[in-house]
């Protein structure tokens, strides 16, 4: 369970880790860890409820597929409303259609992403025939969840006992709060990859398995489980997002004899290869500049930059706090900037109407304020000229449309910038007056002034994400054939 806590993995500058343990010091007690046991419990009660209804409902499915062979296993996230059917595989998009060229059978294994609307969820992640898919849960025992539970209680109590003996008081709080995210059920939800993985490759026995790689706990369990289940079995994780400057999980990962990492790492670009080439090495990971499935026809193609346009795109996470952190900002930079025009968008996963609620003013009552309702982003990139963004992916392809991207950053705070590396075009700034001076002084530059560092970003950019290309399947191939 404890490999399973997932903020011992670092993923990105976020984690207020030592602010959490403190807090955790100060309001942990045997009671509450009694209550977090009996919580757990009825958690996992609950859960093993649905592994039943789960179960019963793909079981026809299940039956076909058992006899079946399979030469790879993948593992993806979907949406009840998306269909691997369509190609609308947010992560791995065409893989399956691509190995059926090279006589390679795929099954893709899902997990429900929202964690909800389970029966349309089931129904479009369900398919005895091309492309294979089956819900991830089918492959879970109840008897693997109990065992879980019961480990996680031992880690708990070990750890809560453990911090009340250690002689350093500085290592107390992390102890007492790991106890408390070891009894999570999340840690518990993260722990079943173990399972899943294992008796996946314990029963097909493929010849490599495609996980997603983003440094998170879970991916770490399923590893370890498919090494127990099948040890032939050679692991390939897909970067297929960001990297920041302390995803330490995927930049300087922990790997020894007990932990393994993946036998081969497919980047999205060279530039990520570069960037996480040398904590994979002493691992003996082979990395290839696969590509992005993310990556559009449409976004090959270049815009120049257009200072004068004076619009900027506000571009937040799909988290609340982030997009919190940049309206709020928008906002008092409307209210001094009237001659700008200011675009929201939010994340898909995050509608507008539930910010709305979290946020200080009604947008509505300014009218150089817009929400976006453009389904694809490409629309809000072309009438835009400048980019406010923090932990934001879509930076990457503003720049290659020719947006000039403001990372909005916070006093103390670790950067969670996915250009920290670059130099050339981007700006930083820590508050809006910063960042009104700025805005000021691009919308007075004339555009061939801008296109040299333009330029330089934009060839970075290329470097960084870059299409799934013809020869990237096979170089693939032949590394998990070496």
């Amino acid at each position: 369970p404890v490999l399973a806590i997932q903020w011992i993995h670092l993923t990105n500058g976020r984690y207020e880790v030592v602010r959490k343990a403190q807090m955790a010091s100060l309001s942990v007690s045997f009671f509450i860890i009694f209550f977090r046991v009996l919580y757990g419990f009825i958690r996992s009660l609950l859960l093993s409820f649905q592994l039943f209804f789960l179960q019963f409902y793909c079981r026809a499915v299940l039956k076909k597929l058992c006899d079946k062979e399979f030469d790879a296993l993948s593992k993806t996230w979907g949406y009840p409303q998306s269909s691997l059917k369509r190609g609308e595989d947010f992560y791995l998009g065409d893989m399956a259609w691509r190995l059926k060229e090279k006589k390679i059978s795929l099954l893709t294994l899902c997990g429900n992403a929202k964690e909800k609307h389970w029966r349309p969820f089931l129904d479009s992640h369900k398919s005895d025939s091309f492309p294979f898919q089956l819900p991830e849960l089918c492959l879970v025992k109840v008897r693997d969840i109990f065992v879980v539970w019961f480990q996680q209680c031992l880690a708990g109590f070990s750890l809560f006992f453990g911090a009340l003996g250690e002689k350093k008081k500085e290592l107390r709080p992390f102890l007492l709060f790991a106890g408390m995210e070891s009894l999570r059920h999340l840690t518990l939800r993260n722990a079943l990859f173990y399972f899943i993985g294992k008796n996946a490759c314990t029963f097909w026995k493929p010849k490599f398995f495609v996980s997603l790689y983003e440094g998170h706990a879970w991916e770490k369990c399923l590893w370890k489980g498919i090494r127990k289940g099948l040890p032939s079995c050679r692991i390939v994780a897909y970067q297929h997002t960001v990297v920041f400057q302390r995803t330490l999980a995927l930049r300087n990962p922990a790997y020894n004899s007990a932990l393994t990492g993946p036998d081969v790492v497919l980047c999205t670009g060279p530039e990520t290869a570069k960037i996480i080439r040398k904590g994979h090495e002493s691992n003996g990971s082979t990395l290839i500049p696969f590509g992005s499935f993310r990556f559009k026809d449409s976004d090959a193609d270049l815009r120049e930059p257009s200072p004068e346009r004076k619009t900027v795109l506000v571009l937040p996470e799909g988290l609340m706090g982030e997009s919190q952190i940049l309206f709020h900002a928008a906002i008092r930079l409307a209210k001094r900037l009237k001659d700008y025009r200011f675009i929201f968008r939010t994340h898909p996963i995050l509608p507008f109407d539930k910010v709305r609620l979290h946020l200080e003013e009604d947008v509505t009552l300014w009218n150089n304020i817009e929400i976006s309702k453009e389904k694809d982003i490409a629309k809000d990139f072309e009438r835009s000229s400048v980019l406010l963004y923090r932990g934001s992916s879509s930076v990457l392809y503003g720049v290659l449309k020719g947006l000039k991207p403001f990372y909005f950053g916070q006093e103390g705070e670790e950067t969670i910038d996915p250009l920290f590396e670059l130099s050339e075009f981007r700006e930083c700034v820590l508050s809006t007056d910063d960042l009104a001076e700025k805005l000021t002084q691009y919308q007075k530059i004339q555009r061939d002034a801008v296109l040299p560092s333009w330029q330089k970003a934009a060839k970075y950019v290329q470097e960084y994400t870059m299409p799934v290309r013809t020869d990237s399947v096979r170089e693939l191939l032949e590394a998990v054939n070496r």
